[in-house]
């Protein structure tokens, strides 16, 4: 498959750092990539799994405001390699085409009615980031404003407006006084609308409130699901870890006798709960709590046949992968988009009676060199 589109600013931002290659290159890229992030183990790995959309996948996009040379907002992503340089953006081959010109609208709004773009070295400034959720199902979307101060009321007035003007289900703001330079959601208040999207993996329904995790690119997240679902035996009590909004749990719960999801934020907990009653899921349990707490918890002889286990990017501790072998389970299946604590991770399960029996990565990340990889560990 040839690169066929080309972005104005590849090069110049710093998101897409493997747009100048074919995608056929690009899976060849990624494969290699984990070949040798995994290569103490002398293990072919499976031919890699393609995304199946390569454009306009992304169903979460983050935009910073910033103050242009000519003293107007700018809204758009960092330059390569740069932390206080930005560069404009409209259209983006990674969103959706219809969000180009929701971001065009809010750039001009801006300019238009005087806001100001918080500023990162002086700390002063209104409007920080701007977050757009698509729900590729229903074609609509949730827009979070990401402010310095301010109140609701300022962004009322603009939240209505695009609320009338675009297929919206919900625009809200949030206020984010912290000096940290990354959307932190602790908090948001509703402008007009909901606070959530409706949209679905595969054949199932899922709800995704504004600061929840969800897959970023819904078409691969089906094909990894359904990796993960056949790799779960028939009548599996399954642990599912750092289960999220229940995602993984539901989808692979008709296969399993029960599912035990643990996840740390609770009102993601809470969802995890609606999203299995929404697909009149009966077999599934959730659990608020650190991981490894929970774990420890757990009496010794508690049974599980897998353990599913998909950990932020840094990858998981000592103790909890210790723990997971000490319950025993046949087998282990770790869901990694992070490679640096990967082997780390791996060799504490691999000390015992496990093995790897195979290494499935699934391109959910076209045009960057990120890759998922799916590691089924079996016991001896």
């Amino acid at each position: 498959m040839e690169i066929s589109k080309t972005c104005p600013i590849f090069g110049v931002c710093g998101g897409c750092k493997l747009y100048n290659l074919t995608y056929d290159d690009q899976l060849k890229f990624k494969e290699d990539f984990v070949q040798n992030k995994l290569k103490r183990y002398d293990l072919p790995i499976l031919p890699i799994i393609p995304s199946p959309i390569v454009y306009h996948y992304r169903n979460k996009i983050e935009l910073t405001f910033f103050n242009t040379e000519d003293k107007k907002i700018g809204l758009g992503f960092h330059q390569k390699g740069e932390f206080n340089k930005l560069v404009n953006v409209s259209a983006c081959l990674h969103s959706p085409e219809s969000n180009a010109d929701i971001i065009e609208f809010i750039r001009q709004w801006a300019n238009k009615h005087s806001f100001s773009a918080y500023h990162k070295i002086t700390k002063q400034g209104l409007l920080r980031y701007l977050l757009i959720r698509d729900s590729f199902k229903n074609q609509s979307k949730l827009i979070t404003f990401i402010t310095n101060g301010g109140s609701s009321e300022t962004l009322k007035e603009l939240a209505l407006a695009l609320y009338n003007n675009f297929k919206i289900d919900g625009v809200l703001w949030s206020n984010q006084p912290e000096i940290a330079d990354a959307v932190l959601l602790t908090h948001c208040e509703i402008l007009c609308g909901k606070d959530y999207l409706i949209d679905t993996i595969g054949d199932y329904t899922f709800k995704i409130p504004v600061n929840s995790f969800f897959q970023g690119n819904t078409a691969a997240a089906t094909l990894l699901y359904d990796y993960i679902k056949q790799l779960v035996q028939s009548g599996d009590e399954v642990l599912d870890l750092f289960c999220g909004a229940g995602t993984i749990s539901t989808y692979i719960a008709d296969k399993a006798k029960s599912v035990l999801g643990i996840e740390v934020v609770d009102s993601a907990v809470d969802i995890a709960q609606e999203n299995s009653k929404l697909n009149h899921v009966q077999n599934t349990s959730f659990e608020a709590g650190r991981v490894r707490e929970r774990l420890a918890n757990m009496k010794f002889d508690t049974h599980f046949d897998t353990v599913i286990l998909d950990p932020p990017r840094a990858g998981t501790d000592k103790k909890t992968m210790r723990r997971i072998g000490e319950l025993n389970p046949k087998q282990v299946i770790y869901v990694a988009c992070g490679y640096e604590n990967l082997v780390y991770n791996l060799n504490v399960l691999m000390e015992g009676p496990y093995r790897i029996e195979s290494i499935q990565p699934i391109d959910l990340f076209p045009n960057t060199p990120h890759v998922e990889t799916v590691i089924n560990l079996l016991k001896k």
